[in-house]
């Protein structure tokens, strides 16, 4: 699979986080993926493995911002792996607003994903 079928595919994946349609989140995931989240007690942030598990930290990111939305950058890929570049947009409590960058490093098997590992700025919330 090339790079110009994989930036495709995420394209749609974004397209997908964008709506809150975790249906269509996860056709994009391997049936052996993983999710390893910017925050947690790990070294890597909190691991989600396998795909149910991925489904339930997919659906806890889009439950705690309902109106989230990702703003795609630059992709980069290299074989099977790809840099997607974004800017986090979101709402949260007292009329503040999240907005901040990150990046998430995507491992493909084929045309799936197997590991979506998530970095993102530290910024405090900003008035709305």
């Amino acid at each position: 699979m090339g790079a110009i079928s994989r930036k495709k595919i995420i394209s749609s994946f974004m397209e997908a986080w964008n709506a809150h349609d975790i249906d269509g989140i996860m056709k994009y995931m391997d049936e052996d993926s993983a999710f390893m989240e910017a925050a947690g007690m790990e070294v890597g942030g909190k691991v989600h493995v396998g795909k149910a598990k991925v489904r339930q930290g997919f659906s806890a990111v889009l439950e705690r911002f309902p109106d989230a939305q990702w703003q795609l950058g630059e992709i980069l890929v290299q074989g099977p792996r790809a840099y997607v570049e974004w800017m986090f947009t979101a709402s949260v409590s007292n009329n503040r607003r999240i907005q901040v960058n990150g990046i998430d490093i995507l491992h493909f098997r084929g045309a799936k994903i197997k590991l979506k590992d998530s970095y993102i700025k530290n910024r405090p919330p900003v008035a709305a």
